[in-house]
């Protein structure tokens, strides 16, 4: 829960899928209840990953495109900042969500899609 005005930071983890390389991501959300403010990559491809964002706050939409060193663990693919605009809950919808592994391969995943409650 956040409330209008404040910045929440949501992050973004593939839980359980080995030898991650890449993903791209694109979330729709309600832009007249929040507004995304950046993304960025998470660690889990370290620190010479690769990344790519487009922000679209009219259409309420956000892409992503990273890919780095392999990983294993379930820490966050990318971060994204949303400023609360007002009062209300901002369903996060995950439209895309394609994960690839070291050799190029597509990896099954099955993505939650979330909510942001503003006050």
């Amino acid at each position: 829960m956040t409330r209008a005005g404040e910045t929440i930071a949501v992050e973004l983890r593939a839980n359980g899928i080995a030898d991650v390389a890449a993903a791209e991501v694109g979330i729709q959300f309600d832009s007249s209840l929040v507004r995304c403010t950046g993304i960025s990559a998470g660690p889990l491809f370290g620190p010479g990953a690769t990344f790519q964002q487009n922000v679209d706050n009219n259409g309420g939409v956000a892409a992503f495109l990273v890919k780095g060193t392999p990983a294993n663990n379930g820490q966050a693919i990318a971060i994204l900042r949303f400023q609360a605009v007002q009062r209300g809950m901002a369903p996060l919808s995950i439209v895309q969500f394609t994960l690839q592994n070291s050799s190029g391969k597509t990896l099954s995943a099955s993505p939650v899609n979330g909510v942001i409650e503003v006050k």
